[in-house]
Parts: C-alpha cells; sequence; structure tokens
C-alpha cells in the first residue's frame, strides 16, 4: 500500500485536476481513496507498478448493482470506489453531492484490514 499511497502519486481530472495519492491517510487512522481508470488518470512510476495488482483486486471485489428506470444508489466517495458500464440510448442522471453534519457520525475513509 506504500506505493499507492506515497504523495504526488496520481494526477485526476483535465486541466483543474487533482494531484494526490490513490490512498489518503485520513482522521483516526481512516484512509480514503481516490481513483479512476480512464483517461484522465495519469500515475508516478512507483504507483504504475501496482496498479495491475490493485485492478485485479478490485475486480475480485466488485458487486454489480443492477438498476431500473428511476432507481439510483447513494455513495461515500472517499470509502467506497464506484463506477459504471457502457450504456446506450438516452439517459438522465441526477447527482448530488453532501457534505454530511458532523453529527451524522459518517467516517470519510474505511479501516484498513477490516471486513465488512
Amino acid at each position: 500500500m506504500a506505493d499507492l499511497s506515497a504523495r504526488r502519486g496520481a494526477y485526476f481530472g483535465g486541466a483543474a485536476g487533482v494531484v494526490g495519492n490513490v490512498f489518503e491517510p485520513g482522521h483516526r487512522g481512516l484512509v480514503g481513496i481516490r481513483l479512476r481508470r480512464d483517461e484522465l488518470a495519469r500515475f508516478a512510476p512507483h504507483t504504475q507498478r501496482r496498479l495491475a495488482v490493485l485492478a485485479q483486486t478490485i475486480d475480485r471485489h466488485t458487486i454489480v448493482l443492477p438498476t431500473n428506470v428511476g432507481s439510483g444508489y447513494v455513495v461515500n466517495n472517499r470509502r467506497w470506489l464506484h463506477g459504471r458500464t457502457a450504456f446506450a440510448g438516452p439517459r438522465t442522471m441526477c447527482r448530488a453531492l453532501v457534505d454530511p453534519r458532523p453529527e451524522w457520525r459518517i467516517p470519510a475513509g474505511f479501516t484498513p484490514g477490516a471486513v465488512s
């Protein structure tokens, strides 16, 4: 995990992107995660050499949530990786960004080694 936590190991986005790392230490021992697997992600050599193993791990633990018209899901961006597969035809997508209130006690990250 050290190479994926190294400073300046990744660049995510276009011109106004974010320089960071895949795993980011957070408050109270939690670890946040940020990852893109598309053309808007670039990685430093020390990060690149770990991406194949990370991809295998992600694929092994992937859960597919089929959605029907009008359905959706809520995800904590710092705690879960999420994505989508290809789609065809028109669609409407709504996205809501929420800053949780402190009393909600929603951790911004996960505990390494914990199984849920």
